[in-house]
């Protein structure tokens, strides 16, 4: 008990040197009339639309991990989202480790009191994860080309015009 509440005063003094170091050269006043100058709606609308889509990204990840550790909880793979995301601002690329160690922290124990998840297996689910994200988005820029071909058609031409292909 002793070494959860030290780790916790540790990590909370951590948090608030962080929040500090954002925060310091924040022009507050500026700050509230651009707040103020927000529309609302549109506001709690995107925070909808940003929650839904790391619902479904947990989800998705929850699925991958699903023959490996039935028992993980969908909540478990949306935090460990969302922490990595958090983690991703400070430290590119580490936050794929966090979210790996988080689930792997969450996950079922074996027979043999070892936890189902392990990093390799995780780190295998991450990077399928990362690959049908790309995937996902070079298809909607596909699609997006595809149906506005009119507009971007001409600048696509003029790419090429100076090119000889023969």
């Amino acid at each position: 008990m002793k070494k959860n509440v030290l780790k916790t005063i540790l990590w909370s003094a951590v948090a608030l040197l962080l929040l500090y170091l954002c925060f310091r050269n924040v022009d507050w006043k500026q700050f509230g009339q651009a707040l103020g100058a927000c529309r609302g709606g549109w506001v709690v609308l995107s925070m909808l639309a940003g929650l839904l889509a790391n619902w479904i990204r947990g989800e998705r990840w929850r699925m991958l991990l699903h023959p490996i550790d039935p028992s993980i909880r969908w909540i478990d793979t949306f935090n460990a989202y969302n922490i990595s995301l958090a983690a991703n601002i400070a430290v590119s690329h580490v936050s794929l480790l966090i979210r790996c160690g988080f689930v792997i922290r969450h996950s079922e124990r074996d027979a043999d009191g070892r936890r189902r998840l392990s990093m390799d297996k995780t780190l295998g689910t991450v990077l399928t994860d990362q690959a049908c994200d790309s995937v996902g988005s070079l298809l909607v820029v596909a699609g997006i080309l595809l149906f506005l071909r009119g507009r971007f058609g001409s600048f696509f031409a003029g790419l090429f015009s100076g090119i000889d292909l023969h």
